[in-house]
C-alpha cells in the first residue's frame, strides 16, 4: 500500500467500523482517529511496551515523536505499563484505499474525464495496475448491484 493520506474518521464512519479491532477503536476514542492511524503506521503490528510517562525513554521518545506530546500522555495514562499490541488493521486500510481510489476515479469521469484517463493516472499512485484497479472498480459495482434495498419485498 503507497504512503497516501488516509482519512481515518471516513474508515470508521463511512466504512464497516466491524472491520477495526476493538483496541483501535478505544484508542481513537482516547485520541482521535487521524492520531490513531499514525500511531498504527508507526507501530502496527506490535506489542507495544508503553510507558508510564513518569521516566523519559527511549519508548517514550517514539511515542511522542510518531502522535505528539498530548496524545501520547493520554496513552501512556490509560495503558502505562501494559504492553499494548498495535493492530496493522490491514483489511479495513485496503478497504479505505480502494474507496478512496474508485471516489478520486469516479470524480475524473464526473468532470468529463474516461474512466481509462483517470485509471492512468492515479493507478500508479495507489501502486495498482491497470488490470487490479479495473478490479477494484468492478467490486464495488458487483457490490452495489447485490446489495437490497430497505424498501424491496
Amino acid at each position: 500500500m503507497s504512503k497516501q493520506h488516509i482519512d481515518i474518521d471516513a474508515l470508521v464512519n463511512e466504512l464497516l467500523p466491524e472491520l477495526l479491532p476493538d483496541v483501535v477503536v478505544d484508542i481513537s476514542n482516547l485520541i482521535g482517529y487521524e492520531t490513531t492511524l499514525k500511531l498504527v503506521q508507526a507501530f502496527g503490528g506490535v506489542d507495544f511496551p508503553m510507558p508510564k510517562g513518569e521516566v523519559s525513554s527511549a519508548a517514550m521518545d517514539k511515542l511522542i515523536a510518531a502522535i505528539g506530546e498530548d496524545a501520547a500522555r493520554k496513552l501512556m495514562q490509560a495503558f502505562g505499563g501494559d504492553d499494548v499490541y498495535i493492530p496493522r488493521c490491514h483489511v479495513a486500510l485496503i478497504q479505505l484505499r480502494n474507496q478512496e481510489f474508485r471516489q478520486k476515479v469516479m470524480a475524473m469521469v464526473a468532470r468529463g474525464e474516461t474512466q481509462t484517463a483517470a485509471i492512468h493516472l492515479y493507478a500508479p499512485q495507489y501502486g495498482f495496475t491497470e488490470r487490479w484497479a479495473y478490479t477494484v472498480l468492478s467490486a464495488e459495482s458487483k457490490r452495489a448491484d447485490t446489495q437490497l434495498s430497505l424498501f424491496d419485498n
